[in-house]
């Protein structure tokens, strides 16, 4: 679900009906009609109550500009599109009755925007539409990565803040951890277009704009939740966000040396007449291995938990892995991923299912790799190199493609990291958690 009075794109505030509200009420605008009277939005966001553009320094202010100080900003009308399933399947017919149902998938998600924006006079909406433009269009004082084809983040809240966590009962950053939403990789396509424009008596004025945005990435997510910070290095404590153990929390840095145990592999096996085999069983999938990748017959495995109480029963949890080095590169370190249902904290007793198997070939020194499940993507940043993609140094342990792990069913995860005995210097691990809204 998604609350129609907050949205920012791409770091910047695009709308707080909030902010506007406070604006007409202080200038004391007789045809404004306030729709949601949501007084808990700055307390939420950390900011002092909203009084004028000038004294609050408004996104959209200019000091070059005095038509920004009588623009009130941009209040939403209706936004649709977000809470829709974009689940798809297509069918095909047969020639005889009934057909064929395609994969299901999951396509782009449309939003569609209808909006206000309200000010003084008419230069100042004037002033307000030419900055919703560069907002919406990545100008080049917004999202500096926006003309990428990448797009933007856009954040929102899934519901208002609830009176009862102002009075006391919560803390804003709890609150916003709980009802904080973002769409990633987004993209306006379509506007923003001037619907209607309006003069009102007393020489306020009002353009009515409708604009679609896209994301590329159909989920929904949640607000990152840091879980592990420093594991394997030797300046930590204990691993865990804040320094302390949480329930059902547990984690082994020394390791010991194993061995892979055999695991069965799927075999075409039909059954078919003996005497006259018409089957012809399909062609192998080609595959390209790489000679230069082995991972150690005898390595040291370590492993964290991820307590039950971080997965949803019904939702998922998406995995942000970040290894990094210091002086010393770092090669063949595998991470894998065991279902803990019976809060064992023992992946040996079902070895062969696991639901993550992600190898780091290599990682340069004074380095910092990125697994980020939630958007499926894989970057490395190194010191005056910065961000560079780093697809081709990720494989499963066999050296080929990996799958993309999600946890869900409300048990607990054991989370493994394996290397080779002689490594001189551990790669130093971070993960976080990124609720999938599906």
């Amino acid at each position: 679900m998604a609350w129609s009075g907050y949205f920012m794109f791409g770091g910047t505030e695009l709308i707080n009906a909030t902010r506007t509200e406070e604006y007409a009420k202080h200038f004391g605008v007789q045809w404004f009609r306030p729709v949601y009277n949501e007084i808990g939005l700055p307390w939420l966001l950390d900011e002092p109550r909203y009084t004028t553009p000038l004294q609050d320094d408004a996104p959209w202010t200019d000091p070059d500009n005095l038509d920004s100080y009588d623009f009130y900003g941009v209040y939403p009308l209706e936004i649709t599109g977000i809470e829709d399933s974009t689940t798809d399947a297509s069918p095909t017919e047969s020639v005889i009755d009934g057909g064929y149902i395609g994969r299901v998938r999951k396509k782009t998600r449309t939003i569609v925007f209808s909006a206000v924006l309200t000010g003084a006079s008419e230069c100042a909406v004037e002033y307000g539409m030419r900055w919703l433009r560069g907002v919406l269009t990545g100008g080049p004082c917004f999202n500096q990565d926006y003309g990428s084809c990448g797009g933007a983040d856009l954040c929102y809240l899934a519901c208002p803040p609830i009176m009862d966590d102002i009075e006391g009962t919560e803390d804003a950053q709890t609150c916003y951890n709980r009802v904080g939403r973002s769409l990633h990789e987004v993209t306006t396509t379509v506007g923003p277009t001037v619907t209607q424009k309006l003069e009102m008596i007393n020489g306020g004025a009002v353009w009515r704009v409708t604009w679609t945005m896209v994301a590329a990435n159909p989920a929904e997510f949640g607000v990152p939740k840091q879980l592990i910070v420093g594991f394997l290095d030797p300046a930590v404590g204990v691993p865990y966000y804040g320094g302390e153990m949480p329930p059902g929390g547990d984690y082994d840095e020394n390791g010991h040396v194993q061995t892979d145990t055999p695991c069965a592999a799927p075999v075409f096996r039909p059954v078919y007449d003996p005497l006259c085999a018409l089957l012809a069983p399909p062609p192998e999938v080609p595959s390209v291995m790489p000679m230069c990748f082995s991972f150690p017959v005898n390595y040291l495995r370590t492993f964290f938990t991820i307590p039950r109480t971080e997965i949803p029963l019904w939702t998922t949890v998406t995995p942000v892995i970040q290894m990094s080095t210091k002086t010393v590169e770092a090669r063949s370190v595998r991470v894998r991923f065991y279902a803990d249902m019976f809060d064992t904290g023992d992946p040996s007793q079902d070895p062969c299912n696991y639901c993550g198997d992600v190898v780091f070939s290599y990682i340069p020194p004074s380095s910092t790799i990125v697994l980020d499940c939630a958007d499926r993507e894989v970057y490395i940043d190194q010191p005056g190199v910065g961000r560079r993609r780093a697809d081709s140094l990720i494989t499963n342990s066999k050296g080929e493609p990996f799958e993309w792990p999600e946890f869900s069913c409300g048990y607990g995860y054991v989370v493994t990291v394996d290397m080779p005995q002689q490594m001189s210097e551990r790669p130093v691990v971070d993960l976080s958690l990124v609720p999938r809204m599906v």
